[in-house]
């Protein structure tokens, strides 16, 4: 297939040259036939370049396969995935630059790149996109870890070695009494259900100018930093606000079995961050991070002890000082109705019992072929990530709603 879509382009390639040339040759401008003929082959050629760039990105979405990885392995928050995948990756290959295996392929350009040429060699590629190397993808991954929010206050990470992952939970504990001697012991069990994981698709698209690639130092750093953020972003937003409808995952502040703190106000004290507090170890569970917007924790970091005249800043409560705080800008301050709509929320939880499921593979895709970027000699990288949320205990966490500023 791919044979015959680059037959055709040279083909039409060969008539449109002719023509250029027949009209050049003659020293004229093209008659009204001969522009319609040039449209005409303009059009094709466009055509068929978005025919073979279609039929290679489905050819190489569907070479993509999940490296071997250990089934039920759960990373904590400062666990590196790299070091995990490290175990089946070839070690000539764990230096990798994104920028020059980008430069080689938008470019053409392998000079000093020759490790990523190698390593390249065995990648499936196609008119459309380019699987990078799984060390390399773990690399970038582990820094849009970083960088999110729910990953900074612990949340787990739990590799997919396949598009479903089913992860048991414990939601009952065995229970031990006291006994006399000889008396029979009663029989109690653990009750246990299931937490299913989907690979759901995350995308996102990085415009870069082409001098970028061929020129700038750090355009290495600049690259991998930005596609991190992107992802970073996402994870937050969607592991905090996702709406559960596919193929969105549903996260916190919509997860209904959560506690809830609501009507939260204006806070003047810390009274209802206890309560959020109290509410998770009632069930046995011991929150370690609050996520909050901005301007939350500006209120917060505001407050006074209320007396006449005295601006001294209020005391936090020891349990609450002991709590790590985390401001992420994906939590809106817009959750109400007009004319109230400035309220917000905060998260409460013991975050290892969120986890983030991932497939590890991260798919770059690269067009220079739209109008735009082509004028503007940019092209467009497009990142392309699987994974799923997934809360293993609800009781673990406290969403406080309705949080304003006054």
């Amino acid at each position: 297939m791919r044979v015959s879509f680059l037959d055709s382009i040279l083909t039409k390639h060969s008539d449109l040259s002719a023509l250029v040339a027949k009209i050049a040759s003659e020293g004229r401008a093209p008659s009204e036939e001969e522009r319609s003929q040039l449209e005409a082959l303009h059009t094709e050629l466009k055509s068929i370049r978005a025919s073979w760039e279609s039929e290679g990105r489905k050819r190489f979405l569907d070479s993509i396969s999940a490296p071997p990885l250990r089934s039920g392995l759960v990373l904590k928050s400062d666990e590196p995935l790299v070091e995990v995948v490290k175990a089946n990756a070839d070690p000539e290959f764990e230096n990798l630059s994104l920028a020059k295996i980008l430069r080689g392929y938008v470019l053409g350009d392998w000079a000093d790149a020759q490790l990523e040429q190698k390593a390249m060699a065995s990648s499936p590629a196609s008119a459309g996109g380019v699987l990078i190397p799984t060390v390399l993808s773990a690399r970038i991954i582990d820094l849009a870890r970083n960088l999110a929010a729910v990953m900074r206050a612990g949340a787990a990470t739990v590799p997919m070695t396949s598009n479903n992952l089913k992860m048991a939970r414990q939601t009952q504990d065995v229970t031990a009494g006291w006994y006399a001697e000889a008396e029979e012991i009663d029989e109690t069990d653990a009750a246990f259900d299931s937490v299913d994981f989907t690979a759901r698709k995350m995308a996102a698209v990085v415009r870069v100018n082409n001098e970028l690639l061929e020129d700038a130092p750090n355009v290495n750093d600049v690259l991998m930093q930005s596609i991190a953020a992107a992802v970073a972003l996402e994870l937050d937003r969607v592991a905090l606000l996702g709406s559960g409808t596919p193929p969105e995952p549903r996260g916190l502040y919509n997860v209904s079995a959560t506690n809830k703190v609501t009507t939260f106000g204006t806070p003047a004290n810390f009274d209802k961050f206890l309560q959020a507090l109290y509410q998770i170890r009632g069930y046995n569970f011991e929150p370690n991070a609050v996520i909050y917007s901005s301007r939350t924790a500006e209120t917060l970091a505001k407050l006074k002890t209320g007396l006449t005249n005295d601006n001294t800043p209020l005391v936090m409560p020891a349990d609450w000082a002991a709590i790590t705080k985390y401001v992420s800008n994906q939590v809106p301050n817009n959750q109400g109705t007009a004319p109230n709509d400035n309220r917000s929320f905060a998260v409460l939880g013991q975050w290892n019992h969120l986890a983030i499921g991932l497939r590890v593979g991260l798919q770059i895709e690269v067009s220079r072929e739209a109008e735009d970027v082509f004028k503007k000699d940019q092209t467009l990288i497009r990142c392309r990530w699987r994974g799923d949320v997934q809360v293993l205990q609800p009781k673990a966490f406290s969403v406080m709603e309705g949080i304003t500023t006054g």
